[in-house]
């Protein structure tokens, strides 16, 4: 889009492969980009060169008793304008 590339993710399970996933893609963007989507991961993930923006709150409960942060977005290169009260 533009300038920006987008990856819209939908990653494994397992936690150690789907960081590789996670990796493999980043390294395949180039320029400002945006990896968007359910990571799949639990604790925080870390991408060389990319800063979290997404929700810091839960974006999944399991049933109805275990709220945690699956969905997750990162960014590269990119900005947000202020918010507008």
């Amino acid at each position: 889009m533009g300038d920006i590339t987008f990856a819209n993710v939908h990653l494994s399970h397992g936690q150690v492969l789907n960081r590789l996933q996670l990796t493999r893609i980043a390294r395949n963007l180039e320029g400002p980009a945006a990896v968007i989507g359910d990571y799949n991961a639990w604790g925080p993930t870390v991408l060389h060169g990319f800063r979290d923006v997404g929700p810091r709150e839960a974006t999944h409960i399991q049933q109805k008793l275990l709220r945690f942060r699956l969905d997750r977005c990162l960014v590269r290169g990119l900005t947000a304008p202020a918010r507008v009260p």
